[in-house]
């Protein structure tokens, strides 16, 4: 079996098969991206369908093979971000979906905050769309901020900024719905 470049070689002579076993392969993590950003299991999936469709109308242009992980996971945050952005101009509620986790700690300044799924869940909803991206690929896919920043398209010191604030709103919405 080839590994990601030589599929990728391969999908960009038009292989649609070799395209096929990247989407197998990327799948999940990409739905998982989406999902993180959207908390829209309907909304994820055709999110990662659409990233995957991009990719895939792009493909001959990408220049370096090597850079098809960090470039799908770039189209999928952009198309997630887009979803977010057509929700919120339609005013939609979509219903909040199952996380994977339980419960989350959260250090505030004097204790830690222990969270319960639902409450991380409306958390994040409230957050913009960049933010959950950020704070996603940082924390749920484990990248590094330089990372992430290329990911959703921003520079490093502003993705570290905007990363930080996103955090402290997250821990005031949490420690807020914990007063409740």
């Amino acid at each position: 079996m080839l590994d990601d470049v030589g599929l990728v070689r391969q999908a960009q002579g038009g292989d649609v098969r070799a395209f096929e076993a990247l989407v197998e392969r990327h799948q999940r993590s990409v739905f998982a991206l989406c999902y993180t950003i959207l908390r829209s299991r309907e909304e994820a999936e055709d999110a990662a369908q659409e990233a995957f469709v991009v990719a895939w109308e792009r493909l001959p242009a990408l220049a370096e093979p090597l850079a098809w992980k960090a470039w799908l996971r770039r189209i999928a945050v952009s198309r997630s971000i887009d979803a977010a952005r057509r929700r919120a101009r339609r005013h939609a509620v979509s219903p909040l979906a199952q996380s994977a986790s339980g419960a989350v700690g959260a250090v505030s300044d004097s204790a830690p905050l222990v969270a319960s799924r639902d409450q991380i869940e409306r958390a994040l909803a409230r957050l913009a769309p960049e933010d959950r991206a950020l704070i996603a690929l940082r924390f749920y896919l484990d990248l590094e901020v330089a990372d992430a920043a290329s990911a959703v398209g921003m520079r490093v010191g502003t993705a570290k900024s905007r990363l930080h604030r996103a955090m402290a709103r997250l821990r005031t919405l949490l420690e807020d719905s914990n007063e409740d």
